[in-house]
């Protein structure tokens, strides 16, 4: 699984005990999926995130960072993933962005903590709220049109007796 997810844009074949490995893209699994720009402040560059909904495994949530087309960190927490208030606020929701601007640490395993990434985790984490607001309340507009359907022919099948 881990090898699947590994290239954020697969070009090379992986074989792991005489089986090919399936290179899996990670965004185009997602559903709800939105795109938005994170502009670094210590960065002349953008750099392009995708949010989505994981519509699979809801306990496989968080930030996938790649580095050079290498993932780097898998399902890093931010922003209102990080509460323990057992809410359930922004579970299921995978960002995935290239941070090409950070330094992988010498194992490549991590970034090196320092004060961009710091930044870089906090930016995504106010993205990932904005995000989740934008989803729950979607949700909960195509309830109320769900709800005003049944209501509609709930009252039309009491006319027609």
């Amino acid at each position: 699984a881990y090898l699947s997810i590994l290239y954020l844009k697969p070009r090379t074949q992986v074989i792991l005990r005489g089986k090919k490995v399936l290179a899996k893209l990670v965004s185009k699994s997602l559903t709800h999926i939105e795109h938005d720009v994170y502009k670094p402040q210590f960065s002349k560059e953008k750099v392009k995130v995708t949010f989505g909904l994981n519509p699979k495994k809801k306990e496989h949530y968080g930030i996938m960072m790649y580095h050079k087309n290498r993932l780097i960190k898998a399902y890093e927490k931010v922003g209102c993933q990080l509460k323990a208030s057992g809410q359930r606020v922004g579970i299921g929701v995978i960002g995935i962005i290239e941070c090409n601007f950070l330094k992988p640490a010498h194992n490549k395993q991590d970034f090196e903590y320092t004060k961009e990434y710091r930044l870089t985790l906090g930016a995504l984490g106010l993205k990932l709220n904005d995000f989740w607001k934008e989803v729950t309340e979607k949700r909960a507009r195509e309830r109320e049109f769900q709800a005003l359907d049944k209501d509609d022919s709930d009252d039309q099948e009491d006319t027609d007796m």
